[in-house]
């Protein structure tokens, strides 16, 4: 019953891209165009942060925040990491309640993040 099933799809869609060949060549354009703009924003992201780093370890905490912020408005739901470095770098300049509300952030993203309740 199932492989007939799945027979029937194939049948199916093998029709409609045959009938529609141009719409799915253009549908399967877009689909690499996003990837591969999703995949140059992520690196980017990951650039941004790296310096962020740098500046961060060199004690220039305005700078890697800018860096950090950047890599954030990029890549906004990649995870806790950036979130949680922008937390670190408001502790250091001593702007508690930014620290507090990307923490709270993180714990949002993930409430396991043991780095966010360290």
């Amino acid at each position: 019953m199932k492989d007939q099933e799945e027979e029937e799809d194939k049948k199916r869609n093998d029709e409609f891209e045959k009938n529609n060949s141009e719409w799915c060549k253009q549908y399967l354009g877009d689909i690499e165009a996003r990837d591969k703009a999703t995949a140059k924003k992520k690196q980017n992201s990951a650039n941004l942060k790296a310096k962020g780093n740098k500046f961060f370890k060199a004690k220039n905490f305005p700078g890697a925040l800018e860096q950090y912020m950047e890599a954030l408005m990029l890549m906004p739901y990649d995870g806790t990491a950036i979130i949680t470095n922008i937390a670190q770098t408001h502790i250091k300049l001593k702007q508690f309640d930014d620290a507090l509300e990307f923490l709270e952030r993180a714990l949002a993203v993930d409430p396991k993040n043991v780095k966010v309740r360290s």
